[in-house]
């Protein structure tokens, strides 16, 4: 099955997201989707989860089990994180090229690529 990340369901996700985060007290910014590279044609993205009440600092963690990478609605991950996004992180889920079409040394380039990035575009992040 093929997940429409586009159109009513990406806005019933971002809405139910901001639904959540309201009856937590708590106001959260996504910025969903950043490209910080493209493997074989397909883009290597991460998203920004930044708390209203940002400290300064990120914390990026690789969407990953085993290698194998996957994508997960920004209010998954969210909720996930909410005490990590509460203490005022922000958090940068990372999805790398997955096994078995890419290896252990192409997702730990992946990484490194995707840490310039977000290093390069800090300042937007405010991190």
């Amino acid at each position: 099955m093929l997940l429409n990340r586009s159109g009513p369901l990406r806005w019933f996700a971002s809405v139910s997201l901001s639904l959540w985060c309201v009856a937590a007290g708590a106001q959260l910014t996504i910025e969903s989707d950043v490209i910080y590279g493209r493997k074989d044609g397909m883009a290597l993205t991460y998203d920004v989860l930044k708390p209203e009440n940002a400290n300064g600092a990120a914390v990026i963690f690789m969407m990953s089990g085993g290698w194998y990478s996957s994508w997960s609605p920004p209010e998954r991950v969210a909720r996930r994180f909410a005490d990590l996004l509460g203490a005022g992180f922000t958090v940068i889920p990372l999805y790398h090229g997955s096994a078995p079409r890419y290896k252990i040394p192409d997702a730990v380039n992946d990484v490194n690529m995707a840490t310039v990035h977000i290093k390069s575009h800090a300042w937007e992040y405010g991190v």
